[in-house]
């Protein structure tokens, strides 16, 4: 009937026009997570740059400082070696778990989620091409510093354990959040492999 064929064009109108607002809001949400990313990274490498400038910074000392005896026999780092570091500092008073450390880990960790010590200066080092420089300096600071850093198995410099502090909490912030952008993006309909590898290729750098 005529009627009948109003109604089909009005419910064919309607679907467009849903399907018109959903990828708006699929559009709007990948656009709200880039930006989140951006911003993040930019934080980040502000942190990471600050630790590294501490002359008191010896990368493989405080890896293996922060192993357990478990993760010290892989020669790794897990998700809850940080937690209990973390944990223990009186000037870290925000509420976190062991997922959530092991969250900010995933950019930087291997298939088991665990740090290598490659993977632990992934997480704590400037990434930036103009700070390669500033790199190669904590690298070799590390490698030719006749100090011995026994202290290290004990307690950080304060100095150092602070500003490894403000990484790892950035890194826990950021995980959340990203966290929470993704499962928007699912929510709008966005598929979830389309989800993971978006989510894998914009946070591989952080």
């Amino acid at each position: 009937s005529h009627f009948g064929n109003i109604c089909v064009c009005c419910k064919e109108r309607v679907k467009f026009v849903m399907t018109s607002v959903l990828e708006m809001q699929q559009d709007a949400a990948l656009n709200s997570f880039i930006r989140a990313v951006d911003s993040a990274e930019e934080i980040a490498e502000g942190r990471r740059r600050r630790l590294a400038e501490s002359l008191e910074f010896f990368p493989l000392e405080v890896f293996m400082a922060l192993q357990s005896p478990a993760s010290a026999a892989k020669n790794s780092l897990s998700a809850r070696d940080l937690h209990t570091w973390l944990s223990q500092q009186h000037h870290y008073t925000c509420l976190f778990t062991v997922e959530d450390v092991a969250v900010s880990m995933l950019p930087a960790a291997d298939i088991f989620g665990e740090l290598s010590y490659e993977g632990f200066l992934r997480m704590v080092l400037p990434s930036q091409a103009n700070d390669e420089w500033l790199r190669d300096a904590v690298l070799s600071r590390g490698r030719f510093s006749s100090r011995a850093r026994s202290d290290y198995s004990s307690q950080f410099p304060v100095e150092v354990s602070v500003r490894l502090v403000n990484v790892l909490d950035h890194a826990i912030d950021s995980g959340r959040e990203l966290q929470a952008h993704r499962r928007q993006l699912v929510e709008l309909g966005v598929p979830a492999h389309v989800v993971s590898d978006f989510f894998a290729e914009a946070t591989s750098a952080m």
